[in-house]
Protein backbone atom coordinates (compact mmCIF):
# COMPACT_ATOMS: atom_id res chain seq x y z
CA UNK A 1 0.00 0.00 0.00
CA UNK A 2 2.95 2.06 0.89
CA UNK A 3 3.66 2.87 -3.46
CA UNK A 4 0.25 2.68 -4.26
CA UNK A 5 0.04 6.07 -1.36
CA UNK A 6 3.21 7.53 -2.60
CA UNK A 7 2.29 7.62 -6.42
CA UNK A 8 -1.22 9.09 -5.58
CA UNK A 9 0.17 11.97 -3.23
CA UNK A 10 3.10 12.53 -5.76
CA UNK A 11 0.21 12.96 -8.69
CA UNK A 12 -1.59 15.49 -6.34
CA UNK A 13 1.32 17.39 -5.50
CA UNK A 14 2.78 17.28 -9.15
CA UNK A 15 -1.01 18.79 -10.40
CA UNK A 16 -1.39 21.36 -7.63
CA UNK A 17 -1.78 24.66 -8.96
CA UNK A 18 -1.74 27.61 -6.58
CA UNK A 19 -5.10 29.59 -6.87
CA UNK A 20 -4.20 33.59 -6.33
CA UNK A 21 -3.48 34.06 -2.57
CA UNK A 22 -2.36 30.30 -2.04
CA UNK A 23 0.61 29.10 -1.36
CA UNK A 24 2.61 27.52 -3.73
CA UNK A 25 3.48 23.66 -3.68
CA UNK A 26 7.10 24.65 -1.94
CA UNK A 27 5.49 27.12 0.70
CA UNK A 28 3.02 24.41 1.40
CA UNK A 29 6.14 21.72 2.07
CA UNK A 30 6.84 24.33 4.24
CA UNK A 31 4.00 24.30 6.33
CA UNK A 32 3.52 20.50 6.65
CA UNK A 33 7.16 19.88 7.76
CA UNK A 34 6.71 22.80 10.39
CA UNK A 35 3.22 21.19 11.61
CA UNK A 36 5.19 17.53 11.27
CA UNK A 37 8.03 18.96 13.47
CA UNK A 38 5.47 20.79 16.01
CA UNK A 39 3.63 17.28 16.59
CA UNK A 40 6.49 15.42 16.34
CA UNK A 41 5.79 14.45 20.52
CA UNK A 42 2.19 13.95 19.78
CA UNK A 43 0.46 10.52 19.45
CA UNK A 44 -0.13 9.83 15.14
CA UNK A 45 -3.30 10.70 15.42
CA UNK A 46 -3.27 14.17 17.06
CA UNK A 47 0.08 14.49 14.89
CA UNK A 48 -2.12 13.98 11.72
CA UNK A 49 -5.04 16.40 12.65
CA UNK A 50 -2.48 19.12 13.22
CA UNK A 51 -0.69 18.88 10.12
CA UNK A 52 -3.90 18.52 7.79
CA UNK A 53 -4.82 21.44 9.85
CA UNK A 54 -2.12 23.48 8.85
CA UNK A 55 -2.56 22.97 5.47
CA UNK A 56 -4.84 25.97 3.93
CA UNK A 57 -8.84 24.95 3.20
CA UNK A 58 -8.13 25.79 -0.24
CA UNK A 59 -5.63 23.01 0.08
CA UNK A 60 -7.85 20.35 2.29
CA UNK A 61 -11.04 21.46 -0.49
CA UNK A 62 -8.23 20.21 -3.77
CA UNK A 63 -7.00 17.11 -1.69
CA UNK A 64 -10.71 15.97 -0.66
CA UNK A 65 -12.35 16.97 -3.99
CA UNK A 66 -9.90 14.21 -6.29
CA UNK A 67 -11.51 10.89 -5.50
CA UNK A 68 -7.96 9.43 -6.32
CA UNK A 69 -6.48 11.49 -3.38
CA UNK A 70 -5.36 9.08 -0.60
CA UNK A 71 -6.90 9.83 3.25
CA UNK A 72 -5.53 12.31 5.36
CA UNK A 73 -4.39 9.42 7.41
CA UNK A 74 -2.74 7.10 4.70
CA UNK A 75 -0.70 10.06 3.24
CA UNK A 76 0.16 10.90 6.87
CA UNK A 77 1.50 8.07 7.86
CA UNK A 78 3.48 7.83 4.57
CA UNK A 79 4.97 10.70 4.95
CA UNK A 80 6.34 9.99 8.44
CA UNK A 81 7.62 6.72 7.35
CA UNK A 82 10.04 9.06 4.35
CA UNK A 83 10.34 11.09 7.73
CA UNK A 84 12.15 7.98 9.28
CA UNK A 85 13.52 7.40 6.12
CA UNK A 86 15.30 10.62 5.66
CA UNK A 87 16.47 10.71 9.11
CA UNK A 88 17.92 7.14 8.72
CA UNK A 89 19.96 8.61 5.96
CA UNK A 90 21.06 12.18 7.57
CA UNK A 91 22.15 10.60 10.59
CA UNK A 92 24.28 8.18 8.34
CA UNK A 93 25.96 11.00 6.47
CA UNK A 94 26.87 12.84 9.61
CA UNK A 95 28.46 9.82 11.39
CA UNK A 96 30.36 9.18 8.17
CA UNK A 97 31.66 12.81 8.16
CA UNK A 98 29.81 14.66 5.58
CA UNK A 99 27.07 17.60 5.41
CA UNK A 100 24.37 17.09 3.39
CA UNK A 101 23.68 20.12 1.15
CA UNK A 102 21.07 23.17 1.06
CA UNK A 103 20.04 21.49 -2.23
CA UNK A 104 19.66 17.61 -0.46
CA UNK A 105 17.24 19.24 2.32
CA UNK A 106 15.18 21.06 -0.14
CA UNK A 107 15.10 17.40 -1.80
CA UNK A 108 14.58 15.48 1.53
CA UNK A 109 11.37 17.64 2.37
CA UNK A 110 10.16 17.64 -1.03
CA UNK A 111 10.08 13.60 -0.97
CA UNK A 112 8.78 13.67 2.82
CA UNK A 113 5.77 15.38 1.31
CA UNK A 114 5.47 13.11 -1.64
CA UNK A 115 6.69 15.64 -4.50
CA UNK A 116 9.07 13.09 -5.63
CA UNK A 117 10.05 9.49 -5.65
CA UNK A 118 13.15 7.70 -3.97
CA UNK A 119 13.78 7.20 -7.38
CA UNK A 120 14.08 10.47 -8.56
CA UNK A 121 15.53 11.25 -5.20
CA UNK A 122 18.25 8.65 -5.58
CA UNK A 123 18.61 10.13 -9.51
CA UNK A 124 19.03 13.31 -8.10
CA UNK A 125 22.04 12.48 -5.65
CA UNK A 126 23.51 10.52 -8.64
CA UNK A 127 23.99 13.59 -10.70
CA UNK A 128 25.30 15.53 -7.67
CA UNK A 129 27.51 13.46 -7.01
CA UNK A 130 28.57 13.38 -10.69
CA UNK A 131 29.01 17.01 -10.60
CA UNK A 132 30.78 16.54 -7.66
CA UNK A 133 33.48 14.30 -9.29
CA UNK A 134 33.69 16.59 -13.02
CA UNK A 135 34.22 19.86 -10.83
CA UNK A 136 37.62 17.88 -9.06
CA UNK A 137 39.00 16.91 -11.97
Amino acid sequence: MGEEVQELVSRFWASYQASQGEPNVEELGNISEDARRRAISDSPESACVAWWLALPLAVQQKWLADPKTPTMHEAWRESVKRLDAVNFARASVSLSGFKTSAEQEALSIRYINGEVTISEVIQSIHKQAQRFRNEGT
